[in-house]
């Protein structure tokens, strides 16, 4: 019985080194395949202990029949299924791998907390060597990474929002789960808006601001509000020094248009499998509606990294190869994985609305990066809500 909890925790902090502590230096270096490395640890796991059944799995269960179905009913071939099946299989490994860390986490006096504080703060010095120093480091890199890209941390390369997930879900959990706030934690909010705003993520910095505002609004405390406002504060420094005091506005303007049409349509863009998120809204309005999609893998090639289709993010892909039956159980889901495992309530929501949001650019289910930092989130809130309760 003594090997359960000693397998748990050793495949809980093996995963959790993978992704979050040298996931970038190990792909800066050009190791391939972490998601499998940390399959291989944890498929055994699942082997040996079975499972509890509960909503989390049969969403799973649900999108894997989706998946099969329309490879079925488009006929496509087994690459193209294995293809698809790829996102319950990555999403529920990175769940057993983030629920193995529960013996630690539920500890009275849990180190989990103190580790990810630390992981948060040394991501500042971190993204700030790899700003200053870029052209020096990349003569020691085995991948391409562009400057605007070159800003991830510890986390995996060429994925500034794999870091930002973290230091966002961290500043949810620090200002709405946490009864008291320390003057550690405040360190850990400030220096965690700084790294996210020196990145090069505007969606992320966005969302940023949502949750900051949102607490700002919901706290009407003068010590809290002197704390928001010395937040603000401290991502104003950041846009200087993350070099964008002169065009940070004009992105963000860029964004807009993007959003709303006006700029950033090329349909030939999406069309020739490259990216164009105006331009993909423009080619699906003028196809009929798609139930079931094109099929799994009809327009990835998942080994060559190629596109048939400029598929950016989790939503137009899903509904390429899925449909809108697809499309929905991937928004469904991350609500109903929230909700069972930390129920509802400010953290919740944002929760929620970050992963929700980060779906536009990335493939949610497919990034075992942010899947295991979206259930270790959850795992910890969770585990931090039944102490509170407790006491």
């Amino acid at each position: 019985m003594r090997l359960v909890p000693f397998t748990k925790t050793k495949i809980f902090q093996t995963v959790f080194l993978l992704h979050c502590v040298i996931g970038g230096f190990i792909t800066f270096l050009g190791v391939p395949f972490r998601p499998f490395l940390s399959a291989l640890i944890v498929i055994p796991f699942l082997v040996l202990y079975k499972p509890k059944i509960n909503k989390t799995l049969l969403f799973h269960a649900g999108l894997l029949f989706v998946i099969i179905c329309s490879a079925v009913l488009n006929e496509m071939s087994i690459p193209n299924l294995l293809v698809g099946i790829r996102l319950p299989i990555i999403s529920l490994t990175m769940y057993f791998a983030a629920q193995s860390g529960l013996l630690l986490m539920q500890k009275p006096n849990s180190k989990i907390e103190r580790a990810l504080k630390f992981l948060a703060l040394i991501q500042l010095p971190i993204v700030i060597i790899q700003l200053l120093f870029y052209k020096q480091l990349m003569r020691l890199s085995a991948v391409a990474i562009s400057f605007s890209d070159f800003r991830f941390g510890t986390f995996y390369v060429k994925g500034d929002p794999i870091m930002s997930t973290f230091l966002i879900l961290l500043i949810i959990y620090l200002l709405f789960v946490k009864r008291k706030i320390s003057l550690s934690d405040s360190a850990v909010v400030l220096t965690s808006i700084i790294s996210t705003f020196i990145g090069s993520s505007r969606l992320s910095q966005m969302t940023l601001l949502l949750v900051v505002g949102y607490y700002f609004v919901l706290h009407s405390s003068a010590k809290q509000k002197a704390y928001s406002l010395i937040a603000a504060g401290a991502i104003f420094f950041a846009f200087y020094l993350g070099g964008y005091g002169g065009d940070f506005g004009e992105s963000f303007t860029n964004a807009y248009k993007q959003a709303t049409l006006q700029e950033g349509t090329d349909i030939g863009r999406f069309k020739n499998g490259q990216y164009s998120r105006g331009g993909a809204i423009l080619y699906f309005l003028d196809q009929d509606l798609k139930v079931i999609g094109d099929g799994p893998g009809k327009h990835t090639n998942a080994l060559e990294g190629e596109l048939s289709l400029g598929l950016n993010g989790a939503y137009f892909k899903a509904y390429a190869e899925l449909g809108i039956i697809g499309l929905l159980f991937l928004l469904i889901g991350i609500i109903i994985i929230t909700r069972e495992m930390i129920g509802k309530g400010p953290a919740s929501n944002l929760i929620i609305i970050t992963m929700l949001l980060f779906g536009v650019t990335q493939d949610l289910y497919n990034h075992a990066d942010i899947m295991f930092v979206f259930y270790l989130f959850l795992f910890f809130i969770k585990s931090a809500n039944e102490k509170s309760s407790r006491l």
